[in-house]
């Protein structure tokens, strides 16, 4: 069997079994009435009512919390929900069961994440194996996967992040010409492609890129803002805040938080939040090599302070986080010649990192609190940089 093919049933099987050990969201539930999701069904159920094949008939669905069939009435959608239309769209047209609708497309962006992520590994110079750990390895960020697979409704994320895998993996291969489709059909779903703009320039400065180069990347960027902007003055929201206000009123409050930044700095990517710190010297010098994903990553960070879950914001940038924990195991794992050995070593790295997403809200073990829900976080946290630290010791005392 080819190998790519047999690591993409690896990496295809695990995907699904995070998704399956997600669970998922109980719209029933009072807790949940009113959150982010449901402007997204709202929106769905808009768009048919809209549309033609239902000028004639009411669509009957599931009420979120009393469990009895409701007439669903078209309901305005606030900012900024309302300018994110591709994922509800969607629905609207392939699916007339909404819920239906956004199950199947969520499994289906969700599911090609990290194939695709394995592959822009591969462009990067990760061997095979290491890239199918890690390809696994995503698939079980509580914030980046698991969330979203529990919370089926956020297929502007999911696609968005598929979209920026995509276009990372365009970039890296230096094939620019679909950014300019690729970019500006992203910001239909969400706002997060916009944050790549930084990352593409400095990338092309970097390799000194030709005339044309810069002429496509510009050409993409700008009619990506232009839609971001056309979207938000053209598209009525019945209120929410307009993101100038949000950045005057919840960065500040964000910013004055004292666990603002550990949060989103090691919780976000449990668990792995303390390697970067751990092994500095080294982390510098994947900044000086790859300048154009630090600013990729500063600017997920700088958004994450706009929105009030800073951890499920700032997870845009994992894909290039988990390529510099691979490209970091990868170098330690130059003291071993078998490949046993360095199976054996990520299988522990693995199984660590499965350990780190099966406690939330959601999913298969809730904890009771909390508290303890931190200190757990801390231990998985400090389990991974003890066996980092041991590896790197190995490697000291050979060479």
């Amino acid at each position: 069997m080819n190998k790519n093919r047999k690591n993409l049933i690896y990496i295809a099987l695990f995907a699904i079994i995070s998704m399956f050990l997600a669970g998922k969201i109980d719209t029933s539930n009072p807790e949940y009435a009113k959150k982010d999701y449901t402007y997204y069904r709202q929106m769905a159920i808009n768009y048919q009512l809209d549309s033609d094949k239902q000028d004639e008939r009411k669509i009957e669905l599931d009420g979120f919390i009393t469990h009895k069939y409701v007439i669903a009435d078209k309901q305005d959608v606030i900012a900024p929900f309302a300018f994110r239309i591709a994922g509800p769209w969607l629905v609207s047209v392939f699916f007339e069961n909404v819920d239906f609708g956004f199950s199947i497309l969520n499994f289906i962006s969700l599911f090609f994440i990290p194939i695709v992520f394995y592959f822009f590994l591969l462009e990067s110079g990760i061997n095979s194996m290491v890239a199918t750990f890690f390809a696994v390895i995503i698939s079980f960020n509580r914030y980046f996967f698991q969330f979203p697979a529990w919370n089926n409704y956020h297929i502007n994320d999911t696609f968005s992040f598929l979209l920026i895998l995509i276009a990372l993996l365009l970039i890296i291969k230096k094939d620019y010409l679909p950014l300019l489709i690729l970019m500006p059909v992203a910001v239909f779903f969400k706002e997060y492609i916009l944050l790549l703009i930084p990352l593409l320039y400095i990338y092309l400065i970097r390799n000194k890129e030709v005339q044309k180069s810069y002429l496509i990347i510009s050409v993409a960027s700008f009619t990506s803002i232009a839609i971001f902007i056309l979207l938000r003055q053209t598209i009525p929201a019945s209120g929410g805040e307009t993101l100038v206000e949000q950045i005057r009123t919840t960065v500040l409050a964000q910013l004055l938080e004292p666990l603002a930044l550990p949060k989103r700095l090691l919780i976000a990517f449990t668990p792995f939040g303390f390697i970067p710190f751990v092994f500095y010297k080294r982390t510098f010098k994947f900044i000086k090599l790859y300048p154009e994903y630090i600013a990729f990553f500063i600017a997920c960070l700088g958004i994450s302070f706009i929105g009030v879950d800073g951890e499920r914001l700032i997870v845009t940038a994992l894909p290039l986080y988990l390529l510099y924990i691979a490209w970091l195991v990868s170098d330690l794992f130059t003291i071993f010649k078998k490949k046993s050995n360095k199976r054996n070593w990520l299988f522990q790295i693995l199984i660590i990192s499965m350990l780190a997403s099966i406690y939330h809200l959601w999913g298969i073990a809730k904890l009771p609190s909390r508290n303890i829900s931190i200190i757990y976080t801390i231990a998985i946290l400090c389990l991974m940089a003890i066996l980092f630290i041991y590896i790197s010791k190995l490697k000291n005392t050979r060479k």
